[in-house]
């Protein structure tokens, strides 16, 4: 069995995080952010 490394990034953690809930069936949508006008 092989022992978990710490993380060296944010980025690792989240893929980490994706992966585990991946393997449980769930899905984590990340956020999705785009310039826009204010609409007047």
């Amino acid at each position: 069995m092989m022992t978990p490394t710490a993380p060296r990034s944010f980025q690792e953690i989240i893929l980490r995080l994706q992966s585990y809930w991946a393997s449980k069936g769930c899905a984590v949508l990340q956020p999705y952010d785009m310039e826009v006008g204010a609409g007047t």
